[in-house]
């Protein structure tokens, strides 16, 4: 055994002491608890954020699907097999892709196409159910050379207010605000467009 390695402990008094046979022998490095405790402190929360963040994560996309699938209700829909041109002029055209009933109430779907070369925004006014004039929301930005698919929703609220059932819904009348580069002061107004939904 070399010198260097011989340790001699002095248990004379209440405190111990570790003594080595050569001075010249280096101390073993001193721990800094503090700097132990930060460490592990920070593994704790990067283990315990990284499950967090994934529990949120995949949390938030089961709920997100759910809401997806909710929004498919079991109610009317014929946008498979449904295409009608209601407007073409211009070099904006506007198909009716047909209908689908929503947790929000009823869906008109519209597909535009956007020929000009400004940028064009669609809306709607004088807008009715059956001949009811009812409240839809649509506005649709469809940039130059480009097509946007958007609907015309109106609310379940807009149909119970005038006793309008989804089921026995026929037509639906409208006029189009097209508005070019968002010029609102000099708008676009088409003539009363109806549309047969069914």
């Amino acid at each position: 055994m070399n010198e260097e390695d011989v340790v001699y402990v002095d248990i004379s008094s209440n405190t111990s002491k570790t003594h080595y046979s050569n001075p010249n022998r280096p101390k073993p490095p001193k721990r800094h608890p503090i700097i132990t405790t930060i460490v592990c402190c920070l593994l704790v929360v990067i283990i315990l954020g990284g499950g967090v963040f994934a529990f949120v994560f995949f949390w938030g996309k089961g709920v997100q699907n759910a809401i997806d699938e909710t929004m498919k209700v079991s109610g009317f829909d014929n946008t498979d097999n449904t295409s009608t041109v209601i407007y073409k002029k211009g070099g904006i055209t506007v198909t009716y892709k047909g209908i689908k009933e929503t947790v929000l109430g009823l869906d008109i779907k519209l597909l535009i196409d956007n020929e000009t070369e400004n940028k064009q925004t669609i809306q709607i006014e004088d807008f009715s159910i059956d001949r009811f004039a009812v409240t839809a929301v649509f506005s649709a930005d469809v940039p130059s050379k480009k097509r946007s698919n958007k609907s015309i929703t109106v609310y379940n609220s807009s149909l119970e207010e005038n006793d309008i059932s989804i089921d026995s819904i026929e037509s639906a009348e409208f006029k189009l605000v097209i508005i070019k580069d968002l010029d609102y002061l000099n708008p676009v107004k088409t003539d009363l467009i109806s549309v047969k939904l069914k």
